[in-house]
Protein backbone atom coordinates (compact mmCIF):
# COMPACT_ATOMS: atom_id res chain seq x y z
CA UNK A 1 0.00 0.00 0.00
CA UNK A 2 2.71 2.45 1.02
CA UNK A 3 4.67 1.70 -2.15
CA UNK A 4 1.61 2.56 -4.25
CA UNK A 5 1.17 5.84 -2.35
CA UNK A 6 4.74 6.90 -3.10
CA UNK A 7 4.32 5.92 -6.76
CA UNK A 8 1.17 8.07 -7.01
CA UNK A 9 2.91 11.00 -5.28
CA UNK A 10 5.78 10.81 -7.78
CA UNK A 11 3.37 10.61 -10.71
CA UNK A 12 1.11 13.48 -9.58
CA UNK A 13 3.96 15.71 -8.43
CA UNK A 14 5.94 15.10 -11.62
CA UNK A 15 2.89 15.91 -13.75
CA UNK A 16 2.00 19.14 -11.91
CA UNK A 17 5.47 20.48 -11.16
CA UNK A 18 7.35 23.08 -13.12
CA UNK A 19 10.44 20.99 -12.31
CA UNK A 20 9.19 17.39 -12.73
CA UNK A 21 12.56 15.69 -12.23
CA UNK A 22 13.26 17.69 -9.08
CA UNK A 23 9.86 16.85 -7.62
CA UNK A 24 10.17 13.15 -8.42
CA UNK A 25 13.67 12.97 -6.94
CA UNK A 26 12.37 14.66 -3.80
CA UNK A 27 9.71 12.00 -3.27
CA UNK A 28 12.12 9.19 -4.13
CA UNK A 29 14.58 10.40 -1.48
CA UNK A 30 11.83 10.21 1.15
CA UNK A 31 10.87 6.77 -0.15
CA UNK A 32 14.48 5.66 0.30
CA UNK A 33 14.33 6.84 3.92
CA UNK A 34 11.20 4.73 4.39
CA UNK A 35 12.82 1.64 2.88
CA UNK A 36 15.94 1.94 5.02
CA UNK A 37 14.52 2.99 8.36
CA UNK A 38 10.93 1.80 8.76
CA UNK A 39 12.10 -1.15 10.83
CA UNK A 40 9.80 -3.58 12.63
CA UNK A 41 10.06 -3.76 16.43
CA UNK A 42 11.91 -0.44 16.65
CA UNK A 43 10.67 3.10 17.23
CA UNK A 44 10.58 4.84 13.85
CA UNK A 45 12.91 7.48 15.23
CA UNK A 46 15.29 7.80 12.30
CA UNK A 47 12.55 7.80 9.68
CA UNK A 48 10.52 10.58 11.31
CA UNK A 49 13.64 12.64 11.96
CA UNK A 50 14.62 12.28 8.31
CA UNK A 51 11.04 12.99 7.18
CA UNK A 52 11.06 16.39 8.91
CA UNK A 53 14.56 17.04 7.60
CA UNK A 54 13.31 16.21 4.09
CA UNK A 55 10.30 18.52 4.36
CA UNK A 56 12.56 21.55 4.81
CA UNK A 57 14.04 21.04 1.33
CA UNK A 58 11.21 20.75 -1.28
CA UNK A 59 8.31 22.39 0.59
CA UNK A 60 8.63 25.72 -1.23
CA UNK A 61 8.77 23.91 -4.57
CA UNK A 62 5.54 22.09 -3.71
CA UNK A 63 3.96 25.39 -2.62
CA UNK A 64 4.94 27.03 -5.90
CA UNK A 65 3.48 24.14 -7.89
CA UNK A 66 0.18 24.12 -5.95
CA UNK A 67 -0.32 27.87 -6.32
CA UNK A 68 1.04 27.90 -9.89
CA UNK A 69 3.73 30.51 -9.27
CA UNK A 70 7.40 30.44 -10.35
CA UNK A 71 9.61 28.67 -7.84
CA UNK A 72 12.30 31.31 -8.40
CA UNK A 73 9.91 34.05 -7.23
CA UNK A 74 10.10 32.71 -3.65
CA UNK A 75 13.83 33.37 -3.23
CA UNK A 76 16.48 36.08 -3.37
CA UNK A 77 18.99 33.71 -4.94
CA UNK A 78 19.32 32.85 -8.61
CA UNK A 79 20.70 29.42 -7.66
CA UNK A 80 17.68 28.03 -5.82
CA UNK A 81 16.98 25.20 -8.30
CA UNK A 82 20.59 24.00 -8.28
CA UNK A 83 20.76 24.24 -4.49
CA UNK A 84 17.56 22.21 -4.17
CA UNK A 85 19.16 19.42 -6.19
CA UNK A 86 22.31 19.68 -4.08
CA UNK A 87 20.30 19.66 -0.85
CA UNK A 88 18.42 16.51 -1.87
CA UNK A 89 21.74 14.82 -2.64
CA UNK A 90 23.11 16.06 0.69
CA UNK A 91 20.02 14.61 2.38
CA UNK A 92 20.66 11.21 0.79
CA UNK A 93 24.36 11.33 1.73
CA UNK A 94 23.41 12.20 5.33
CA UNK A 95 20.90 9.33 5.31
CA UNK A 96 23.50 6.85 4.03
CA UNK A 97 25.88 8.03 6.76
CA UNK A 98 23.26 7.11 9.37
CA UNK A 99 22.57 3.79 7.67
CA UNK A 100 26.20 2.65 7.41
CA UNK A 101 26.77 1.83 11.15
CA UNK A 102 23.40 0.11 11.55
CA UNK A 103 23.10 -1.62 8.17
CA UNK A 104 23.80 -5.06 9.66
CA UNK A 105 22.63 -4.25 13.16
CA UNK A 106 19.61 -5.99 14.58
CA UNK A 107 19.14 -6.22 18.32
CA UNK A 108 17.11 -9.23 19.30
CA UNK A 109 13.72 -8.23 20.65
CA UNK A 110 14.47 -9.43 24.17
CA UNK A 111 11.60 -7.62 25.80
CA UNK A 112 8.26 -9.01 24.78
CA UNK A 113 4.79 -7.70 25.49
CA UNK A 114 4.23 -10.73 27.68
CA UNK A 115 7.25 -9.85 29.83
CA UNK A 116 6.06 -6.27 30.25
CA UNK A 117 2.64 -7.40 31.49
CA UNK A 118 4.26 -9.92 33.79
CA UNK A 119 6.79 -7.67 35.49
CA UNK A 120 5.62 -4.05 35.17
CA UNK A 121 2.73 -2.14 36.65
CA UNK A 122 1.05 0.16 34.10
CA UNK A 123 -0.35 2.40 36.85
CA UNK A 124 3.15 2.93 38.21
CA UNK A 125 4.36 3.77 34.70
CA UNK A 126 1.74 6.51 34.52
CA UNK A 127 2.86 7.92 37.86
CA UNK A 128 6.53 7.85 36.91
CA UNK A 129 5.66 9.78 33.75
CA UNK A 130 4.02 12.47 35.88
CA UNK A 131 7.17 12.64 38.03
CA UNK A 132 9.32 12.97 34.89
CA UNK A 133 7.05 15.78 33.66
CA UNK A 134 7.39 17.65 36.96
CA UNK A 135 11.17 17.09 37.07
CA UNK A 136 11.50 18.46 33.54
CA UNK A 137 9.70 21.64 34.54
CA UNK A 138 12.08 22.09 37.46
CA UNK A 139 15.08 21.57 35.17
CA UNK A 140 13.72 24.09 32.66
CA UNK A 141 13.50 26.64 35.43
CA UNK A 142 17.17 26.05 36.25
CA UNK A 143 18.44 26.51 32.68
CA UNK A 144 19.03 30.25 33.04
CA UNK A 145 20.15 30.02 36.68
CA UNK A 146 23.13 27.78 35.87
CA UNK A 147 24.40 28.91 32.43
CA UNK A 148 27.46 26.64 32.56
CA UNK A 149 25.27 23.53 32.87
CA UNK A 150 22.45 24.65 30.58
CA UNK A 151 23.47 22.34 27.71
CA UNK A 152 23.73 19.29 29.99
CA UNK A 153 20.37 20.11 31.58
CA UNK A 154 18.88 20.38 28.11
CA UNK A 155 20.11 16.83 27.48
CA UNK A 156 17.98 15.63 30.41
CA UNK A 157 15.01 17.61 29.08
CA UNK A 158 15.40 15.78 25.76
CA UNK A 159 15.48 12.47 27.59
CA UNK A 160 12.00 13.23 28.89
CA UNK A 161 10.69 12.66 25.34
CA UNK A 162 11.78 9.05 25.75
CA UNK A 163 9.39 8.65 28.67
CA UNK A 164 6.59 9.34 26.22
CA UNK A 165 7.55 6.05 24.59
CA UNK A 166 7.37 4.31 27.99
CA UNK A 167 3.90 5.69 28.64
CA UNK A 168 2.56 4.90 25.14
CA UNK A 169 4.09 1.42 25.26
CA UNK A 170 2.37 0.77 28.58
CA UNK A 171 -0.99 2.01 27.26
CA UNK A 172 -0.79 0.00 24.03
CA UNK A 173 0.31 -3.21 25.72
CA UNK A 174 -1.90 -3.20 28.82
CA UNK A 175 -4.96 -1.74 27.05
CA UNK A 176 -5.53 0.28 30.21
CA UNK A 177 -5.19 3.88 31.40
CA UNK A 178 -5.49 5.27 27.86
CA UNK A 179 -7.78 8.12 28.92
CA UNK A 180 -5.53 9.05 31.85
CA UNK A 181 -2.30 8.68 29.89
CA UNK A 182 -3.36 10.64 26.81
CA UNK A 183 -5.06 13.16 29.10
CA UNK A 184 -1.73 13.81 30.83
CA UNK A 185 -0.04 14.26 27.46
CA UNK A 186 -2.79 16.66 26.35
CA UNK A 187 -2.33 18.65 29.57
CA UNK A 188 1.42 18.74 28.91
CA UNK A 189 0.79 20.10 25.41
CA UNK A 190 -1.39 22.88 26.86
CA UNK A 191 1.16 23.77 29.54
CA UNK A 192 3.93 23.84 26.94
CA UNK A 193 2.44 27.00 25.47
CA UNK A 194 3.58 28.92 28.54
CA UNK A 195 6.98 29.51 26.98
CA UNK A 196 8.63 31.65 24.32
CA UNK A 197 9.33 28.60 22.18
CA UNK A 198 6.52 26.10 22.73
CA UNK A 199 7.59 22.47 22.42
CA UNK A 200 4.10 21.11 21.70
CA UNK A 201 5.36 19.84 18.32
CA UNK A 202 8.09 17.79 20.04
CA UNK A 203 5.52 16.13 22.30
CA UNK A 204 3.10 15.31 19.48
CA UNK A 205 5.81 13.93 17.19
CA UNK A 206 7.25 11.81 20.00
CA UNK A 207 3.76 10.36 20.53
CA UNK A 208 3.58 9.46 16.83
CA UNK A 209 7.07 7.91 16.93
CA UNK A 210 6.01 5.83 19.94
CA UNK A 211 2.68 4.66 18.49
CA UNK A 212 4.27 3.56 15.21
CA UNK A 213 6.49 1.16 17.14
CA UNK A 214 3.54 -1.20 16.95
CA UNK A 215 2.36 -2.81 13.73
CA UNK A 216 -1.05 -1.20 13.48
CA UNK A 217 -3.55 -2.72 11.09
CA UNK A 218 -5.03 0.08 8.98
CA UNK A 219 -8.81 -0.03 8.65
CA UNK A 220 -11.35 2.63 7.78
CA UNK A 221 -11.89 3.72 11.36
CA UNK A 222 -8.18 4.17 12.06
CA UNK A 223 -7.70 5.89 8.72
CA UNK A 224 -10.39 8.41 9.66
CA UNK A 225 -8.73 8.94 13.04
CA UNK A 226 -5.38 9.44 11.31
CA UNK A 227 -6.78 12.02 8.87
CA UNK A 228 -8.62 13.88 11.64
CA UNK A 229 -5.52 13.83 13.84
CA UNK A 230 -3.33 15.10 11.00
CA UNK A 231 -5.77 17.92 10.24
CA UNK A 232 -5.97 18.84 13.94
CA UNK A 233 -2.17 18.96 14.26
CA UNK A 234 -1.91 21.01 11.05
CA UNK A 235 -4.57 23.41 12.30
CA UNK A 236 -2.81 23.79 15.66
CA UNK A 237 0.50 24.52 13.93
CA UNK A 238 -1.08 27.11 11.62
CA UNK A 239 -2.88 28.84 14.49
CA UNK A 240 0.34 28.93 16.48
CA UNK A 241 2.14 30.51 13.52
CA UNK A 242 -0.61 33.14 13.36
CA UNK A 243 -0.66 34.12 17.04
CA UNK A 244 2.84 33.40 18.36
CA UNK A 245 4.23 36.87 17.65
CA UNK A 246 1.49 38.65 19.60
CA UNK A 247 1.50 36.00 22.31
CA UNK A 248 5.27 36.21 22.83
CA UNK A 249 4.99 39.98 23.12
CA UNK A 250 2.38 39.46 25.85
CA UNK A 251 4.61 36.98 27.69
CA UNK A 252 7.61 39.32 27.72
CA UNK A 253 5.68 42.53 28.33
CA UNK A 254 6.56 43.83 24.87
CA UNK A 255 10.31 43.44 25.32
CA UNK A 256 12.54 41.62 22.84
CA UNK A 257 13.82 39.04 25.27
CA UNK A 258 13.14 35.50 26.47
CA UNK A 259 12.16 36.49 30.01
CA UNK A 260 8.52 35.68 30.78
CA UNK A 261 6.77 38.31 32.88
CA UNK A 262 3.14 37.20 32.61
CA UNK A 263 1.38 34.85 35.01
CA UNK A 264 0.75 31.35 33.63
CA UNK A 265 -3.04 31.43 34.10
CA UNK A 266 -3.37 34.88 32.52
CA UNK A 267 -1.09 33.90 29.63
CA UNK A 268 -3.07 30.76 28.80
CA UNK A 269 -6.35 32.70 28.96
CA UNK A 270 -4.91 35.29 26.60
CA UNK A 271 -3.69 32.53 24.29
CA UNK A 272 -7.16 30.96 24.20
CA UNK A 273 -8.58 34.31 23.09
CA UNK A 274 -5.96 34.58 20.35
CA UNK A 275 -6.71 31.05 19.21
CA UNK A 276 -10.46 31.70 19.03
CA UNK A 277 -9.94 34.91 17.03
CA UNK A 278 -7.34 33.50 14.62
CA UNK A 279 -8.34 33.58 10.96
CA UNK A 280 -6.94 30.52 9.20
CA UNK A 281 -9.20 29.70 6.27
CA UNK A 282 -8.25 31.60 3.14
CA UNK A 283 -5.27 33.22 4.86
CA UNK A 284 -2.72 32.76 2.06
CA UNK A 285 -0.23 35.02 3.79
CA UNK A 286 -0.26 32.75 6.85
CA UNK A 287 0.14 29.63 4.71
CA UNK A 288 3.16 31.08 2.94
CA UNK A 289 4.74 32.32 6.17
CA UNK A 290 4.35 28.79 7.56
CA UNK A 291 5.91 27.28 4.43
CA UNK A 292 8.70 29.85 4.62
CA UNK A 293 9.24 28.97 8.27
CA UNK A 294 9.52 25.24 7.54
CA UNK A 295 11.65 25.54 4.41
CA UNK A 296 15.33 25.98 5.15
CA UNK A 297 17.54 26.10 2.07
CA UNK A 298 17.18 29.82 1.36
CA UNK A 299 20.33 30.85 3.24
CA UNK A 300 22.22 27.99 1.61
CA UNK A 301 21.12 29.27 -1.81
CA UNK A 302 22.05 32.85 -0.94
CA UNK A 303 25.50 31.81 0.28
CA UNK A 304 26.26 30.33 -3.16
CA UNK A 305 25.86 33.82 -4.64
CA UNK A 306 28.64 35.21 -2.44
CA UNK A 307 30.91 32.19 -2.00
CA UNK A 308 33.38 31.88 -3.66
CA UNK A 309 32.87 34.87 -6.02
CA UNK A 310 33.03 37.50 -3.25
CA UNK A 311 34.20 35.49 -0.24
CA UNK A 312 36.60 32.53 -0.64
CA UNK A 313 35.84 29.11 0.76
CA UNK A 314 36.89 28.81 4.41
CA UNK A 315 38.87 25.59 3.81
CA UNK A 316 37.44 23.84 6.88
CA UNK A 317 37.65 26.72 9.35
CA UNK A 318 33.92 26.69 10.19
CA UNK A 319 33.79 22.98 10.99
CA UNK A 320 37.07 23.20 12.92
CA UNK A 321 35.52 25.92 15.08
CA UNK A 322 32.37 23.80 15.46
CA UNK A 323 34.35 20.85 16.82
CA UNK A 324 36.60 22.97 19.07
CA UNK A 325 33.53 24.75 20.43
CA UNK A 326 32.17 21.41 21.68
CA UNK A 327 35.52 20.25 23.07
CA UNK A 328 35.70 23.37 25.24
CA UNK A 329 32.67 23.23 27.59
CA UNK A 330 31.68 26.66 28.83
CA UNK A 331 31.66 25.45 32.43
CA UNK A 332 35.46 24.99 32.13
CA UNK A 333 36.07 27.74 29.54
CA UNK A 334 33.71 30.58 30.58
CA UNK A 335 35.50 33.05 28.34
CA UNK A 336 35.20 31.10 25.09
CA UNK A 337 33.80 32.93 22.08
CA UNK A 338 30.04 33.10 21.69
CA UNK A 339 29.08 32.12 18.14
CA UNK A 340 26.51 34.49 16.66
CA UNK A 341 24.55 32.55 14.04
CA UNK A 342 22.85 35.71 12.72
CA UNK A 343 26.25 37.33 12.22
CA UNK A 344 27.33 34.40 10.07
CA UNK A 345 24.16 34.73 7.96
CA UNK A 346 24.89 38.42 7.42
CA UNK A 347 28.47 37.63 6.44
CA UNK A 348 27.81 34.94 3.84
CA UNK A 349 24.29 35.66 2.54
CA UNK A 350 22.63 38.38 0.47
CA UNK A 351 19.92 38.94 3.06
CA UNK A 352 20.53 40.84 6.30
CA UNK A 353 18.80 39.50 9.39
CA UNK A 354 18.04 40.97 12.78
CA UNK A 355 20.43 40.25 15.63
CA UNK A 356 18.07 41.43 18.34
CA UNK A 357 17.82 39.31 21.44
CA UNK A 358 15.05 36.77 21.17
CA UNK A 359 15.52 36.15 17.43
CA UNK A 360 18.18 34.06 15.78
CA UNK A 361 18.90 32.79 12.26
CA UNK A 362 21.47 30.25 11.16
CA UNK A 363 23.07 29.05 7.94
CA UNK A 364 22.54 25.38 8.67
CA UNK A 365 25.18 22.67 8.60
CA UNK A 366 24.85 21.96 4.86
CA UNK A 367 25.50 25.61 4.00
CA UNK A 368 28.44 25.62 6.43
CA UNK A 369 29.82 22.54 4.68
CA UNK A 370 29.53 24.24 1.28
CA UNK A 371 31.17 27.44 2.52
CA UNK A 372 34.02 25.40 3.97
CA UNK A 373 34.67 22.91 1.15
CA UNK A 374 32.72 23.80 -2.01
CA UNK A 375 30.33 21.78 -4.18
CA UNK A 376 32.13 18.44 -4.06
CA UNK A 377 33.89 18.03 -0.72
CA UNK A 378 30.92 19.46 1.22
CA UNK A 379 29.41 15.96 1.30
CA UNK A 380 32.25 14.60 3.44
CA UNK A 381 31.27 16.38 6.70
CA UNK A 382 27.60 15.71 5.89
CA UNK A 383 28.32 11.97 5.62
CA UNK A 384 30.49 12.01 8.75
CA UNK A 385 27.74 13.71 10.71
CA UNK A 386 25.36 10.97 9.56
CA UNK A 387 27.88 8.39 10.78
CA UNK A 388 27.82 10.03 14.21
CA UNK A 389 24.03 9.80 14.37
CA UNK A 390 24.01 6.18 13.21
CA UNK A 391 26.78 5.23 15.61
CA UNK A 392 24.95 6.91 18.47
CA UNK A 393 21.71 5.08 17.67
CA UNK A 394 23.57 1.75 17.60
CA UNK A 395 25.42 2.58 20.83
CA UNK A 396 22.19 3.33 22.72
CA UNK A 397 20.39 0.25 21.39
CA UNK A 398 23.28 -2.05 22.31
CA UNK A 399 24.24 -0.61 25.70
CA UNK A 400 20.79 -0.18 27.25
CA UNK A 401 19.87 -2.66 30.04
CA UNK A 402 17.01 -4.10 28.00
CA UNK A 403 15.09 -3.43 24.81
CA UNK A 404 12.48 -1.27 26.53
CA UNK A 405 15.08 1.13 27.90
CA UNK A 406 16.88 1.08 24.54
CA UNK A 407 13.71 2.34 22.84
CA UNK A 408 13.27 4.99 25.54
CA UNK A 409 16.85 6.16 24.96
CA UNK A 410 16.65 6.47 21.17
CA UNK A 411 13.17 8.06 20.94
CA UNK A 412 14.40 11.68 21.46
CA UNK A 413 16.91 11.32 18.61
CA UNK A 414 14.33 12.24 15.96
CA UNK A 415 14.63 15.82 17.26
CA UNK A 416 18.38 15.87 16.55
CA UNK A 417 18.14 14.08 13.20
CA UNK A 418 15.67 16.68 11.89
CA UNK A 419 18.57 19.12 11.83
CA UNK A 420 18.50 20.86 8.44
CA UNK A 421 18.94 24.55 9.12
CA UNK A 422 20.76 23.87 12.38
CA UNK A 423 24.39 25.02 12.74
CA UNK A 424 27.07 22.42 13.34
CA UNK A 425 27.85 23.75 16.82
CA UNK A 426 24.32 23.11 18.04
CA UNK A 427 24.07 19.67 16.41
CA UNK A 428 27.33 18.50 17.96
CA UNK A 429 26.44 20.18 21.25
CA UNK A 430 23.06 18.45 21.43
CA UNK A 431 24.59 15.06 20.67
CA UNK A 432 27.46 15.49 23.12
CA UNK A 433 25.26 16.58 26.01
CA UNK A 434 22.62 13.96 25.28
CA UNK A 435 25.24 11.20 25.44
CA UNK A 436 26.45 12.54 28.79
CA UNK A 437 22.88 12.80 30.08
CA UNK A 438 22.20 9.21 28.97
CA UNK A 439 25.38 7.87 30.60
CA UNK A 440 24.54 9.63 33.88
CA UNK A 441 20.94 8.48 33.66
CA UNK A 442 21.98 4.88 33.10
CA UNK A 443 24.53 5.01 35.91
CA UNK A 444 22.34 6.54 38.61
CA UNK A 445 18.66 6.49 37.64
CA UNK A 446 17.59 3.59 35.43
CA UNK A 447 17.83 0.94 38.17
CA UNK A 448 15.79 2.85 40.81
CA UNK A 449 13.18 3.94 38.23
CA UNK A 450 12.96 0.41 36.88
CA UNK A 451 12.33 -0.87 40.40
CA UNK A 452 9.65 1.78 40.99
CA UNK A 453 7.58 0.72 37.99
CA UNK A 454 7.84 -3.03 38.61
CA UNK A 455 5.15 -5.09 40.30
CA UNK A 456 5.91 -6.01 43.91
CA UNK A 457 5.32 -9.67 43.24
CA UNK A 458 5.71 -10.60 39.58
CA UNK A 459 3.02 -12.85 38.20
CA UNK A 460 4.45 -16.14 37.03
CA UNK A 461 3.16 -18.40 34.29
CA UNK A 462 1.04 -21.30 35.35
Amino acid sequence: MIHLIFALLCLISGFLSSYPLLSILSWLSLYLAFLLFWRPNEPKVIFFGLAFFWLTIPIKLFYADIYDIPYESLTRSNNIVEVTYVSILGYVIFMLGIYFPIRTYRRKLDYSVKQFLQYYDDSKVTRIYVYAFLATNVIQGALFLIPGLSQLLFGFIQLKLGFIFLLIFSIQVSKRNAVIGYGIIAFEVIISFFSIFSNFKDIIISVIVSITFFDIFVNRKRLVYFILGTLACGYLFLVWQEVKGEYRAYLTGGEKSQEIKAERTDALKYLSVLFSNAQILGNNKLIYSTVDRIGYIEFFAQSTNRVPTQIPHEEGEIWTDNVLHILMPRIFFPGKKVIDDSEMVNKYCIQRVSQNKGATFSLGFMAESYIDFGWYWMYLPIFLLGLVFGGMYKFIMQRAPNYLWACIGVTPLWFNIACNGTPGTKILGWLFTYVIALVLFKRFMIVPIDKLIRKKQPVTEE
